[in-house]
């Protein structure tokens, strides 16, 4: 889509949004999105100047990131002391051209988002909307409430907004779906509504939770008290699933995309399903690890499972991330990752083959693949690589444990 020039649009619209835009310098602050950062700036002839930390004047390009879709740079009206405080005093937001510095849609906005595309959000009087760089709305400024996947606007990503279609939207107490054009494409009857993954999605209706497809037809009837959305699951020779997690008569268990249950739901405790394709499960103050078919792999041996694995790293950087987005198999090595869990009452390490490293007897570490990991309460609090070690260094201690329940 091609953008007006400035020159093309209303000066008469940016001139009255505020009384000082055309006339003397008036403070704004100017948002890099791609690095989440403010900067001080100026607006003088319906154009933005930075400010640089001795108070000269620059083109805003100078000090943003230059990987912004259509070059539109968001700023708000006055200068922002604290950064804690963006979002808390009344502010009028619009966008500017990165190049030239020139305001193309005027403040007007309570808030207005990164562009995606060819879609921007928008928020006036606690409204939602979604523009287009010519600051046409595109979708109407009306709904209480839009959902994209599952993160907030500002962390989505193109790919999201392309993908994730239709959105689902609220108005009062009713969700229903419209597509990007704005069109209601499934009607606002649902008590609740979740973004689609593939062609499911998340309802409710009065206290329970079921699935719909993209046609807003039942594809599972609304039975659980809390369903969680369908995750893509590795299976063996490169096959894949699609499993979610849901919750009945106070116990968790899993089904598949017609509703098949993968286990009865007989849980205390579970976890959703990695993509790797195994899932932690607690029943009877005990962990146990199960495959895609629902049988045990490792059966009621963990006292703890953490919910998230970290990989190991020779500059000691201790990170960890959600289990559900595990190195998928033949993209990147995953040799390095490591699971945090409790056996024996002890703390210890798990490899993505299921073998347990805990701390030799009188040692408040653990040796693990040629690292030295210290722990305390469930957390890796530092680690280093052991000189000229070999990361292929064998199991130290593993439990003595079957994979499957006692037979009745």
């Amino acid at each position: 889509m091609k953008r007006k020039s400035t020159s093309e649009i209303d000066q008469k619209k940016i001139e009255s949004s505020n009384q000082e835009l055309s006339g003397d310098h008036c403070g704004c602050t100017i948002y890099d999105c791609e690095f989440d950062r403010y900067q001080e700036g100026v607006v003088c002839s319906n154009k933005i100047f930075a400010v640089q930390d001795n108070g000269s004047l620059v083109p805003p390009k100078n000090l943003i990131c230059e990987h912004i879709d259509y070059g539109m740079v968001q700023f708000f009206m006055g200068i922002l002391e604290d950064e804690a405080e963006v979002y808390s005093h009344p502010r009028k937001w619009g966008y500017f051209d990165y190049d030239t510095g020139n305001i193309v849609i005027a403040p007007q906005y309570d808030y207005a988002g990164c562009f995606y595309g060819e879609l921007a959000r928008v928020i006036k009087a606690e409204k939602i909307g979604f523009i287009d760089p010519e600051g046409t709305e595109v979708i109407s400024i009306i709904w209480d409430e839009v959902k994209i996947g599952h993160n907030k606007w500002e962390y989505i990503g193109v790919e999201w907004v392309e993908e994730c279609d239709p959105w689902a939207v609220r108005n009062g107490d009713k969700w229903g779906y419209i597509n990007q054009k704005g069109e209601v494409v499934i009607p606002l009857e649902f008590d609740h509504a979740e973004t689609f993954e593939e062609d499911r999605a998340e309802v409710k209706i009065g206290d329970k939770y079921g699935y719909i497809n993209k046609k807003g037809e039942l594809a599972i009837s609304p039975e659980y008290e809390k369903v969680y959305p369908f995750r893509c699951v590795e299976m063996e020779q490169a096959k894949s699933c699609y499993i979610a997690l849901v919750k009945k008569d106070g116990k968790f268990g899993f089904i598949d995309e017609e509703g098949n249950r993968i286990t009865e739901c007989i849980f205390d405790k579970a976890f959703e399903y990695s993509n790797i394709g195994f899932s932690a499960v607690k029943l009877n103050d005990k962990w146990s690890l199960i495959n895609t078919s629902g049988d045990y792999v490792i059966y009621n041996k963990f006292d703890d499972f953490c919910y998230y694995y970290g990989r190991l790293c020779e500059t000691g950087s201790i990170s960890k991330a959600n289990w559900l987005h595990l190195p998928s198999q033949g993209k990147e090595p995953r040799s390095d990752v490591y699971f945090v869990v409790k056996v024996n009452h002890q703390w210890g390490l798990m490899d993505i083959d299921f073998n347990v490293f805990l701390p030799e007897k009188n040692k408040r570490f653990i040796e693990f693949k040629g690292y030295i990991i210290h722990l305390q309460n469930g957390i890796v609090t530092k680690m280093r690589k052991i000189a000229g070690s070999d990361v292929k260094t064998e199991v130290k201690m593993q439990p003595d444990w079957e994979n499957q329940p006692p037979k009745d």
